[in-house]
């Protein structure tokens, strides 16, 4: 899950998980933890590369999620 953005385009990690956007779907969580990891290293190449450190907080501030009720909210 993705945070949304606020006005500055940092992620609003306080923001209610229902309205954060699902990035994709995974058979197990561990399979979700991986995909993160490796999104998380390329972004860090990124921001290492070009001093842009947008990409890497949304990044960072993703959530892997397994049948979460606070998404019904």
């Amino acid at each position: 899950m993705v945070p949304a953005s606020l006005p500055n385009g940092q992620p609003d990690v306080l923001a209610p998980l229902s309205r954060w956007k699902m990035d994709g779907s995974y058979d197990t969580v561990q399979d979700c933890n991986r995909r993160h990891r490796t999104d998380l290293q390329a972004s860090l190449r990124w921001k290492h590369k070009t001093g842009e450190s947008q990409a890497y907080n949304s990044t960072q501030a993703e959530k892997c999620v397994s049948d979460d009720l606070r998404l019904a909210r």
